[in-house]
């Protein structure tokens, strides 16, 4: 109350500190309330593609979804980062043709993404290349998704950025996942395995139920 009655201009900057601070400590929830507090949006979608999706198969999705339902859809069209948002929104609220709409709105915005930017976004297109195979119950493409997402997070620039540590557990369950459907059940035991012993920077909720679950089918 001080702070806005003194130095109101100084609060939308702390916000955005804020924000970065609670992403760079593993807060996904709350790092988007701050930077929602501002309506700062392309901050939002850059939080969103570095790392912060992944928030959407964890127990705390539902309250993610929440907060990105308060961005404007008149902002969507403004950049990659935002229409990742946009998906991830609709996979929370289980519109999975909406899912598909953004993400492919947002592969054709990649050409006006900067080289950073449009890795970590690609990052993102691969998993949700995944998600929608296994949806579709796509068998071969989701197999070929997960290994092609796992070939990224091995290359030493892609490791580097924000979002890879969160992506490595999902890759290997549904690789995993994709091998217990082609009936390679031998071949799927290790990287569902592998899935539950990455760290819990990597390891969200439904990931771990996922791994858990085939590992019981194969027994």
């Amino acid at each position: 109350h001080r702070l806005l009655l003194d130095e109101p201009e100084l609060a939308p900057e702390l916000h955005r500190r804020a924000a970065r601070w609670f992403a760079a400590h593993g807060d996904a929830i709350e790092a988007v309330r701050h930077a929602v507090r501002v309506q700062d949006w392309q901050l939002v979608g850059e939080l969103m593609v570095n790392g912060a999706a992944m928030r959407a198969l964890s127990a705390e999705r539902q309250a993610f979804g929440t907060l990105l339902a308060e961005i404007p859809v008149s902002e969507l069209h403004t950049s990659a980062e935002l229409r990742v948002s946009a998906a991830i929104a609709c996979f929370i609220a289980r519109d999975y043709a909406g899912f598909g709409k953004h993400v492919a709105h947002a592969r054709a915005l990649l050409d006006e993404c900067d080289e950073k930017s449009r890795r970590s976004i690609e990052l993102f297109l691969c998993i949700a290349d995944l998600v929608l195979s296994r949806i579709q119950g796509n068998v071969h493409d989701l197999i070929v998704a997960a290994r092609q997402l796992l070939r990224w997070l091995s290359d030493n620039e892609t490791a580097r950025l924000p979002a890879a540590s969160v992506y490595e557990a999902p890759a290997l369950s549904n690789l995993g996942v994709g091998l217990v459907w082609s009936a390679d059940v031998d071949g799927a035991e290790q990287p569902l395995r592998e899935s539950m012993g990455v760290g819990t920077a990597s390891r969200t909720d439904l990931t771990l139920v996922n791994s858990l679950g085939y590992l019981a089918l194969i027994e």
